[in-house]
This record gives C-alpha cells, sequence and structure tokens, in this order.
C-alpha cells in the first residue's frame, strides 16, 4: 500500500438544538431573576424613601403656609429615625413661633385697647404691621412732646390724619368746659375754619355735640342720626362720620371728628384702633401744653384787674415794634395814672381802692379796640397801646377815655366816688424809632399832664423832653 493513499471517509453529525433551547432557557431566567431583584429593590427602596418623599413634601407646604403667615401646619412623625425627628422638631418650632406671635398679639391688642379684625388671618404680617403703628406712635409722642404748644400738637394731629390714614375730611374741635363752647382747631387741614360738618350752634353749645356731652366715641358710620349735631347737608350726601373724644383730666378737653363716605366705613372702623392709640398719647400732651399755657399766661396779666402786666409788656415790646416795621404802621403808646388815689387807700382801705382799679379796668377795656392792649403797668398806672394808630388819632381816644373816668361813679362800700385820670402819649416811629424811648416820653407826657392840673391829656413834643431832667 502506498503511502499517502486514502483508505476511507468517516462523517460525524452532531445536532445543536437543544443546546440552543438550554442557552435561551438560562439567559431567560436571568433576566427574570434580574427583573425580580429589581423590582424588589425597587420596592424596599420606595418603602424605604416614602416617609423622607412624604415628609419633605409635608415640610415644603407647611412653609408655603409660613410665608404667608399661617404657622397652624404640622408634619406627621411617620418613623423613629432622623426622619421622624426632623418632622417632630419643626413642629416644636412652629408651635414655639405660634405661640411667641400670639403672645405679642394679645400684648398688642392690649397697648391698642381693641380686638384684631378678624381671626385666622396672617398673624405674621397683622402682628408685624401693628408693631410698625405703635413704633410710629411712639414717635409721633416724642414729637409732641418736644413741640412748644397744644397748637403745633394738633397740626400733628392732621398730618397724622392725612399722610398715616389717608384721611383728608375730619374735624379738630378743642373744648371749653367753663364756658361751654367748641372752639374748631381743624376744618379739613384749614386751620380755625368755620364748623361746616356738625352744626354750628355747638360752638357756644358745646354739649350739643354728643361725644363731649357723653364722653365715648360716637360711631355714626351706620346710623347718621345718632349725633343730632351732625350737619343734615353732609348726611343728605351720603356722609359718615366717627367721632373720638380726647379725655384730659377726666372730662373732653378736644373732639377728632372723621368724616367719609359709606363705601369707606370699613375701611376707617379698622383704622380706628390705631388712632386711637394716637389719640391716648396725644391727651396728656395736649392737658400739659396748656396746663404750661395757662401758667404762663396767669404770669403775664394782673391778677387783680386781669389786664396784661408789665412782664407781658417787657416779653412783647420788640415783638410789637417789629410788627410795626414789617407793615409800616404807626402805634401809639398811651400812659395814664388815675388822680388822687392815695387817698382812697387812706380813706376808705385797700379793699376800696382795689375795687376803683378794677372798675377802671373795665372802663379802659370798653373804651379801645379789641386789638390794643390795655396793661397794668404798675400801681394805679396804665399803659394803653393803640395799634395801627398814630398820635392825632389816639387824641379822641385818650379824651373819650377821660371823659368817662370822669362822668363814672366809682361804687366805694355805702358809697360813690367821682376820679378823674391823665394821660401823656407818644406815638412809633414819630417821636422815637425804639419801644423804650416812646414809652419814656409818653411817661415825661404824664407828668406834664400832672403836673399841669391833672385830668388831662398831654402829647408828648420835644420841649418836654431834657436829659437833665429828673422824671
Amino acid at each position: 500500500m502506498q503511502e499517502n493513499t486514502v483508505l476511507g471517509a468517516v462523517t460525524l453529525t452532531a445536532s445543536i438544538e437543544h443546546m440552543k433551547s438550554a442557552a435561551i432557557m438560562t439567559v431567560a431566567f436571568l433576566v427574570m431573576a434580574v427583573a425580580l431583584f429589581a423590582v424588589i429593590s425597587i420596592l424596599f427602596l420606595r418603602r424605604m424613601l416614602q416617609p423622607l418623599v412624604t415628609t419633605a413634601n409635608e415640610i415644603e407646604t407647611a412653609v408655603d403656609s409660613a410665608i404667608d403667615g399661617d404657622f397652624s401646619h404640622r408634619i406627621e412623625s411617620r418613623t423613629n429615625d432622623e426622619i421622624g425627628k426632623i418632622a417632630t422638631q419643626f413642629n416644636a418650632l412652629s408651635e414655639g413661633i405660634t405661640n411667641k406671635l400670639s403672645l405679642i398679639r394679645e400684648n398688642v391688642v392690649q397697648l391698642v385697647q381693641s380686638q384684631p379684625d378678624s381671626k385666622g388671618g396672617n398673624l405674621l404680617s397683622e402682628t408685624a404691621d401693628t408693631v410698625s403703628g405703635l413704633v410710629r406712635v411712639s414717635r409721633f409722642k416724642q414729637a409732641i412732646e418736644e413741640d412748644e404748644t397744644d397748637g403745633e400738637v394738633f397740626l400733628r394731629i392732621s398730618e397724622v390724619l392725612e399722610q398715616e390714614f389717608n384721611i383728608h375730611t375730619f374735624s379738630i374741635y378743642e373744648v371749653d368746659q367753663n364756658k361751654k363752647m367748641i372752639h374748631p382747631v381743624m376744618i379739613d387741614s384749614v386751620p380755625e375754619a368755620p364748623i361746616h360738618w356738625c352744626d354750628a350752634a355747638i360752638h357756644d353749645h358745646c354739649v350739643g355735640c354728643r361725644a363731649v356731652r357723653t364722653g365715648h366715641l360716637i360711631d355714626g358710620s351706620e346710623n347718621v342720626q345718632l349725633c343730632r349735631s351732625f350737619s343734615s347737608d353732609a348726611a343728605v350726601a351720603d356722609k359718615r362720620y366717627i367721632c373720638l373724644p380726647v379725655i384730659e383730666s377726666g372730662s373732653v378737653g378736644s373732639v377728632v371728628q372723621l368724616v367719609f363716605g359709606s363705601e369707606d366705613a370699613h375701611k376707617v372702623r379698622n383704622q380706628r384702633p390705631l388712632l386711637e392709640a394716637y389719640l391716648r398719647e396725644a391727651a396728656p400732651v395736649l392737658q400739659a401744653k396748656r396746663l404750661m399755657a395757662s401758667l404762663r399766661e396767669s404770669s403775664l396779666k394782673d391778677a387783680m384787674t386781669g389786664l396784661h402786666n408789665r412782664r407781658f409788656l417787657e416779653e412783647y415790646a420788640e415783638t410789637l415794634i417789629s410788627q410795626c416795621k414789617r407793615r409800616a404802621v404807626p402805634m401809639t403808646l398811651l400812659m395814664m395814672d388815675l388822680d388822687y388815689f392815695k387817698p382812697v387807700n387812706d380813706t376808705y382801705g385797700h379793699d376800696a381802692g382795689d375795687q376803683v382799679l378794677r372798675e377802671l379796668a373795665v372802663i379802659l377795656q370798653a373804651n379801645v379796640r379789641e386789638s390794643d392792649l390795655v396793661i397794668r403797668y404798675g400801681g394805679e398806672e396804665f399803659l394803653i397801646v393803640l395799634l395801627e394808630t398814630n398820635a392825632e388819632q389816639a387824641l379822641p381816644v385818650a379824651e373819650k377815655i377821660r371823659t368817662a373816668v370822669e362822668s363814672h361813679k366809682f361804687k366805694v362800700g355805702g358809697t360813690s366816688l367821682s376820679k378823674t385820670i391823665s394821660a401823656g402819649l407818644a406815638d412809633f416811629p414819630n417821636d422815637a424809632q425804639a419801644f423804650w424811648q416812646v414809652l419814656k416820653f409818653a411817661d415825661v407826657s404824664l407828668y406834664a399832664a400832672k403836673e399841669g392840673g391833672r385830668n388831662q391829656v398831654v402829647r408828648f413834643h420835644k420841649a418836654l423832653w431834657s436829659e437833665d431832667a429828673d422824671y
């Protein structure tokens, strides 16, 4: 047999179908196992993360509400782990904030002396707004305490009504309980304007004002007929009102009347508590200003006659000259002295002398204008300041006074006395440019009248003045 000769062939045949099926089954099993694991893992993770997600959503909702001032939302504590601890601590924080804000609000309510308009609103915003308002009230009080007069305080109240509360129709009345009169301080931002929103009769009959008579707040926002003194014309024009009495020493010292349309009634009622806070702060300050003004006025008046005294003249002399210069008008000083007054005291006593001086004061005031000033200069000597009057115009006035005194019968005990008066006058600017020099010239003229026989009026002239004379 030769080498490399093929002796035959063997054929082998194998089937791989069963291997393919086995592979597919294996892969399918693995996929199902992985899918099942994934599902189990997802379910497990979801179960684990659900409390965190839910808590986070609730916290987000609660925070959104808190931004709007609502701290009532609470977070449910679902687990005992860190998530549950976060929920518990958040609830404690919300509760603490709510309690503190409620406490602040209660204190604010006591300060404002009024309950909030509504409950369940924006607690944070309402409290912040009210506290901010009280801060402005405090600054207002500090400002009015540094004001000089009650008139300045009333002006600030007017500014508060306009700028703080946007109220432009109102009345501010000052009440004189002794005279039973009401004086309009401010009407619709106009100082001392005529009474407009009320019956003008309350000016001389203050108890016609219901707020003055009762000392209580008068709310005519719904029933305008509550106070009969409210203007009928205003009522026809569908105007409403709220009158706030300002109590000073147990009685009504002033009244603030708010006037508004029916559509603004709700807004004004909401503003009222804060406005009352302003007025409560203003009340003692107004009382103190009036007391100081009264004390000052009493120090500038003669207690016996009720006339201005020499101290008043010392304080206002330069002001009088400045007014005359600014308006380019003259002014005459009329110095008068009751003749032979000492015998009245010596004969009838000082009480009789005081009565004569009081009657003389009445005569002097009755014979000059209200704009003129009558001053008790000292003892039985009186000074009359005739404004916008030169010496020539003053002479008839002086003669009129002299005649009135001469014809008057002074009542002294059970008898009557006749007295006369001497007068001297000088004017600004013809006789001198300085007040006290004009006064000196008037005094010199009075001296000449007495030396000339009394019961006469002497006009100053240069011949009466001597630098060496002892007047």
